[in-house]
């Protein structure tokens, strides 16, 4: 995973992808929680690169393949992973002008994780690149409501999670 990081810094991308391609193939089956974290990073990892290289069709596949696998995966971190996934999705699809859809993804993120335990930050960050869209749409008053929702989403999340996108939304 070093490697591939490495390899980005540098900006041999197509090795970086390899290097991904190798963590995830070697590993993908493991049992381990460590090694599976390491995988989802690395395929979270491969599909921001892909979308970097504007491969977006690519990049909603890898990160449909990371919602699939550990979406109802015990430990929390590898959903919030999972959902993390998605919410780049969601971006991709609206780079690809599938701004329906990428406003549906951010409701079906909401709707399904937005009581679930520990995932404040993620279902924030839903609603927030919700409103973006939104305001990007000139919807200025729905907009509007949607960064009120992320104040009321982090009302109970730890400060250092909440804090970025509180002030985001505010202001």
């Amino acid at each position: 995973m070093n490697a591939a990081l490495s390899l980005g810094a540098l900006k041999r991308v197509d090795e970086e992808i390899a290097a991904y391609d190798k963590v995830i193939e070697r590993f993908i089956e493991a049992e381990e929680f460590e090694v599976k974290e390491q995988v989802a990073g690395a395929l979270f990892a491969k599909g921001i690169t892909l979308e970097q290289k504007n491969d977006n069709e690519a990049a909603i596949a890898l990160y449909d393949e990371l919602d699939e696998r550990y979406r109802n995966a015990p430990q929390v971190e590898l959903r919030k992973r999972a959902i993390q996934a998605l919410i780049r999705k969601g971006s991709c699809l609206g780079n690809l002008g599938r701004t329906d859809e990428e406003l549906k993804l951010y409701d079906f993120i909401v709707e399904h994780y937005g009581s679930e335990p520990g995932m404040h930050a993620e279902v924030a960050l839903a609603l927030f690149s919700k409103a973006l869209v939104l305001d990007n749409l000139n919807q200025r008053d729905e907009a509007i409501s949607y960064y009120d929702h992320v104040l009321l989403a982090l009302g109970d999340a730890p400060e250092d999670e909440a804090r970025e996108l509180i002030a985001k939304a505010l202001f």
